[in-house]
């Protein structure tokens, strides 16, 4: 809801949409993607656990509590070129291959910090082995710093029609447009006012001017708003980071639950003359 009121905000305002941080580009560049909920991870006999992935901490946790065959591998192209040339041979000596061939339903989960094309080889086999098991790919943000980041880039593109995967989405001439991104835009003087509605402080130069709406009050921002954020019981949604929506009130028809300030103030500053 907040995201949406966004996109109108900047439109109204022939502003541009930036997000910060950066998502990650398997969202828009990954041209074969077998992607997994949770919920298909959850139900699965046997999970690869790739590289590290301790920052979805919760996750994992829950993931290890459900699933009965665990592995890790290294987070290196090395290890899983090798396996999609196994599986092609049709060689089971390969540790990966091994467990493709010995479980019907597999997750490999890893961090989306890590590398595109790693990320994609993993998705590419993935695809290839679909005939001998069902192979699914979860990737898991950094829950202490993407909070809804999946939620909100997808509500810009419905609304917009654009992804902000390499860039931001730029309003100056009333159509939706692609623009640079946050970065390139602070290091050239290219920003005036930030309205800023991120989890946390964007990391900006101390002389943009900022409206900030979020769980704390900023003492750098000239206008600060203090909103809940992802509280429990707002009658407002989420995206989890597998791409499954979720209310975060129990009934959000019974009235009990709080509407978002984040969104009834996006909505009056562009209501606003």
């Amino acid at each position: 809801e907040a995201a949406r009121h966004s996109v109108a905000l900047a439109e109204t305002a022939r502003a541009r949409l930036l997000p910060i941080p950066a998502p990650c580009p398997i969202l828009a560049r990954s041209p074969v993607v077998q992607s997994a909920t949770l919920g298909h991870v959850l139900s699965c006999d046997a999970a690869i656990l790739i590289g590290d992935v301790a920052p979805a901490g919760p996750i994992i946790e829950r993931i290890r509590e459900r699933v009965n065959h665990i592995t890790t591998v290294p987070a290196d192209l090395a290890t899983i070129r090798a396996a999609r040339l196994a599986m092609k041979q049709n060689d089971s000596c390969d540790p990966i291959a091994a467990l493709l061939h010995a479980h019907p339903r597999i997750a490999a989960i890893l961090s989306t910090t890590r590398p595109f094309e790693l990320i994609e080889q993993w998705h590419q086999l993935a695809a290839e082995a679909q005939r001998r098991c069902r192979l699914s790919v979860l990737s898991l943000p950094d829950l202490r710093a993407f909070g809804n980041l999946r939620g909100a880039l997808e509500v810009i593109t419905w609304q917009t029609g654009l992804s902000c995967a390499s860039g931001g989405v730029d309003f100056a001439d009333g159509a939706p447009r692609p623009c640079a991104g946050a970065t390139s835009l602070i290091s050239r003087n290219a920003i005036d006012l930030v309205v800023d509605t991120g989890l946390h402080p964007s990391p900006l130069a101390a002389d943009i001017q900022r409206i900030r709406l979020g769980p704390e009050l900023d003492p750098h921002a000239e206008v600060s708003f203090v909103t809940p954020g992802l509280s429990p019981g707002l009658a407002a949604r989420v995206m989890r980071f597998d791409g499954v929506i979720l209310w975060l009130c129990d009934d959000p028809s019974s009235g009990a639950a709080i509407p978002d300030p984040a969104a009834a103030i996006l909505a009056r500053m562009t209501e606003s003359p």
